[in-house]
């Protein structure tokens, strides 16, 4: 059982690695890291009694030495420059730069979300007409009310995205907001 959950945090500790290196995740596991190399100091004082589980802890402790040195070629390709992946983004970043214009992903992440609330915004004037209710509210002010709300469900829910529902009942026109992971 312990040969499973030893294997389990192996296959994490590769995936989150590379969830690192791609530049998904902005700080180095070196948690996880510690608690694999830890399980397997605690695996290695068990008295093993079958020649399976020897040759299952053997096989787990290269898989091991191989992700470990595969973590440190790495870094070391990272702190010289040579990474792959890093070579990429830097290209990438010179050709942008070359361009002349530098778009960051909050920007486009913004401008992706102000559509959104446009179209939104849009969607509850058109809900309001139909129910004949006024139509003197300033849509800024509505897109406002919605990033606020937004903001709120993200920080309730812990979740990255909103998204916003429009029903009609009674004769009034309700937004909802609900939390999308």
């Amino acid at each position: 059982m312990r040969m499973d959950e030893l294997e389990k945090s192996l296959h994490m500790l590769r995936v989150v690695y590379n969830k690192y290196f791609s530049g998904i995740e902005s700080v180095e596991p070196v948690r996880e890291k510690d608690a694999v190399r830890r399980a397997f100091i605690e695996m290695s004082r068990v008295h093993m009694t079958t020649s399976r589980d020897k040759f299952r802890f053997r096989q787990l402790k290269a898989k091991s030495v191989t992700i470990d040195s595969w973590i440190s070629r790495s870094i070391l390709q990272i702190e010289r420059g040579t990474h792959p992946k890093m070579k990429f983004r830097a290209q990438l970043a010179e050709r942008r730069r070359s361009e002349g214009g530098t778009i960051s992903r909050e920007s486009t992440r913004s401008q992706r979300e102000d559509v959104a609330l446009t179209k939104v915004v849009d969607a509850y004037m058109v809900a309001r007409k139909k129910t004949g209710m006024s139509m003197d509210i300033d849509p800024s002010v509505i897109q406002e009310r919605l990033r606020k709300q937004a903001r709120e469900v993200k920080s309730r829910y812990r979740c990255k995205s909103v998204k916003f529902k429009i029903s009609i009942a009674g004769g009034k026109v309700k937004l909802t907001a609900t939390p999308k992971k």
